[in-house]
């Protein structure tokens, strides 16, 4: 709870004409997210294309942190840095989904709410010390008079305050953090005009996540896929068959993908717009085995350890090395898999990925390295 104390007064110093009423904007969206703005979902794309060709293309600030797990992103900071506007609306569509689904599975749904209710009930006990401790330019007067007002009908979404809005001039849509993580993806990508939107003719764009196992590649590429509309490769559907798993193939840095089974079904399809199909490895059979289907797109996804083999050559538009500390990347493959399979990868599948990361200066050359 005092976390949030710390993100509420970064809100009274970032806006000093914040009124009780920005106040309990805030908590709400803290608290509950803004799935308010969303009930229509076509409407509220309307009116976020609407507002985002008014706003001027000049704030430096593109997010503000609101909550351990949420954050305001700033539509004219977005619109500064070139960062196609869909892009946004889909984080924020995202992040309401998310939100809503977080509420029906998990701890039941009137259980859900009486948390919730609980926790802005302290947000605000905290928000009323902030208000005792001067940290807005309203009284204590003021804010009471407020939440007496409030209180009337419980929590609910409210609007910015006049005074807000003439002076700060909001423009801006609640995000959750998981996308967040893949800002400096997203803006390495508008730096190359690497996008959905696309010129007849034109070739697919490419982005390699490679990395470290538990690192959350798989995690990365799917957000980024739901952000941008790419299609995604899995190197997990290219394990290399019993028949080639040989001394001599697994000793090579490298050798524990096939690397030419990816060579021929993906390689000369990869940069083609139109949808396609691979062979998935059933390891149920182990052997390959069903189809995966690639949909019609100006973007790619090639995720998974080896995914920028030098046996590929340079075929991605962006390459990315997903990195994990030692310690958190074993807790999570503990966590994912069980202890007995941790010890597993300790010994056997996480020296073959650094053998082949030292050898071929993987995260060195990568264009760029997240965490």
């Amino acid at each position: 709870m005092a976390e949030w104390k710390t993100y509420l007064l970064e809100q009274a110093a970032l806006h000093p004409s914040m009124e009780p009423q920005d106040v309990y904007k805030l908590l709400f969206q803290a608290v509950y997210g803004a799935e308010h703005l969303l009930q229509d979902k076509t409407a509220a794309y309307a009116y976020f294309q609407k507002e985002y060709e008014a706003v001027p293309a000049e704030e430096e600030l593109l997010y503000e942190r609101i909550h351990a797990d949420r954050y305001r992103v700033n539509l004219s900071a977005w619109k500064k840095r070139g960062l196609p506007a869909k892009w946004l609306f889909r984080m924020f569509a995202g992040s309401v989904e998310q939100q809503a689904l977080q509420k029906t599975t998990g701890q039941g749904g009137r259980r859900q709410e009486e948390i919730l209710q609980g926790t802005f009930r302290e947000y605000t006990e905290i928000a009323k010390e902030a208000v005792k401790e001067g940290a807005f330019a309203f009284s204590d007067k003021d804010f009471s008079e407020y939440t007496e007002k409030y209180n009337e009908t419980g929590p609910r979404a409210v609007h910015h305050s006049e005074q807000y809005r003439a002076a700060e001039k909001p423009a801006y849509r609640v995000v959750t953090g998981n996308y967040l993580r893949t800002l400096p993806l997203l803006k390495k990508m508008a730096e190359l005009q690497l996008s959905e939107e696309g010129v007849p003719g034109q070739t697919a764009g490419v982005i390699a996540i490679d990395g470290r196992c538990a690192s959350g590649k798989s995690t990365i590429a799917g957000i980024l896929s739901e952000i941008t509309g790419a299609g995604i490769i899995h190197m997990d559907d290219f394990f290399l068959p019993m028949e080639l798993r040989t001394q001599e193939r697994l000793s090579q840095p490298g050798g524990n993908v096939h690397y030419e089974r990816f060579q021929e079904e993906i390689l000369p399809r990869l940069r083609c717009r139109e949808a396609f199909s691979y062979r998935y490895f059933d390891c149920s059979k182990m052997k390959p085995g069903g189809s995966r289907s690639v949909p019609a797109g100006a973007l790619r996804i090639v995720e998974g350890a080896y995914s920028c083999h030098p046996a590929f050559g340079k075929y991605a538009d962006l390459t990315v090395f997903s990195d994990v500390e030692e310690g958190e990347q074993l807790a999570r493959i503990r966590d994912r898999n069980g202890a007995e399979k941790l010890s597993d990868f300790q010994k056997r599948w996480i020296p073959m990925e650094e053998k082949y990361f030292a050898a071929f200066s993987v995260r060195e050359k990568a264009d760029l390295i997240i965490k």
